[in-house]
């Protein structure tokens, strides 16, 4: 069994700052500060609850521009397939992450596909979570040119296994855009509010989309989700919420296993799984019940409390 504290890594894992006591920084502070507020309460007491679909939980979106309008990932048995409109491109890094967390969570509020998204960029990327700060290297640019790319990509599903649990081995897919119409004005650059007579944005989620987010919702908590900067650490907070409502006995992941998943480098495996115990460390702080070992072999993780209850299937 794992003891309380992530055991730390070998010798050659840690750098001259691990052997040397130091100070909190402010940041660190204001973090811990932060740790705390979330750690008080539920997402739910807080009005924090959040959601997302479990295709997008199970595999990840890109976290880099793949510079390409295809892109896929696996997870064992399981493919997630992006495609995009080469004009427009695919969605990658925080922001599309933050975007569809928000969607999901107003979709399963409200159970429509229907979803209003405001009078004002700056007001909508607030809902998200993202400071609406403008200039050339603020995130209005990039956030805008995100949910353009996420709102028309398509989103394909395929798993291999036995029809029933028995027989021969069969392959299911299933493929469907996130959304089957938007009208956003605020998509176009230089556009904070719309002209005149010109509608609020508006977006229709796909029925398919809209059906498995109703049927396999993912709760979290959007507290954390806007606390983790890193895109990496959003996945893995997501995905192990999700593993933890279903784990009954221990289990070893591999590393090439869970680098493939995750889309890391097979030639930076030590790289990555330094990477993983960091963003995993992180993530315990706001949920201290994730019980897991970082081995040389692989991620070892123990059945723990899920970090939300609400929303799961059983």
């Amino acid at each position: 069994m794992p003891s309380d504290a992530t055991p730390w890594p070998s010798s050659d894992e840690r750098s001259a700052e691990d052997h040397e006591p130091r100070s909190p920084t402010r940041m660190e502070n204001r973090l811990l500060d932060f740790v705390c507020d979330v750690t008080a309460s539920s997402p739910t007491e807080a009005g924090e609850l959040a959601f997302l679909a479990r295709v997008v939980v199970q595999a990840n979106l890109p976290y880099r521009d793949p510079k390409e309008c295809s892109f896929v990932r696996h997870n064992g048995d399981y493919t997630l397939t992006l495609q995009a409109p080469p004009h427009i491109g695919l969605p990658y890094g925080r922001y599309p992450r933050l975007l569809l967390a928000y969607l999901c969570r107003e979709a399963v509020r409200s159970r429509s596909r229907e979803l209003q998204l405001g009078e004002s960029l700056s007001g909508f990327m607030r809902a998200v979570g993202v400071q609406p700060n403008g200039g050339r290297s603020g995130p209005m640019r990039r956030f805008r040119e995100q949910a353009a790319r996420l709102f028309a990509t398509t989103v394909s599903c395929s798993w291999t296994g036995r029809l029933g649990g028995f027989g021969p081995q069969a392959q299911t897919e299933v493929g469907t855009r996130i959304a089957s119409r938007s009208v956003v004005w605020w998509t176009s650059p230089g556009t904070e509010r719309p002209s005149e007579g010109v509608e609020s944005g508006l977006l229709v989620l796909s029925r398919d989309f809209h059906e498995e987010l109703i049927a396999h919702p993912v709760p979290l908590d959007q507290r954390v989700l806007r606390a983790l900067t890193s895109s990496f650490a959003l996945d893995l907070y997501a995905w192990t919420t999700y593993r933890m409502s279903r784990l009954r006995r221990p289990v070893s992941i591999p590393w090439p296993e869970l680098a493939r998943q995750f889309g890391s480098r097979e030639k930076a495996l030590r790289n990555f799984r330094i990477e993983t115990r960091r963003a995993l460390e992180r993530i315990r702080l706001f949920y201290p019940e994730l019980r897991f070992e970082v081995r040389r072999e692989g991620l070892r993780l123990y059945p723990s409390a899920t970090h939300v209850n609400r929303g799961f299937d059983r």
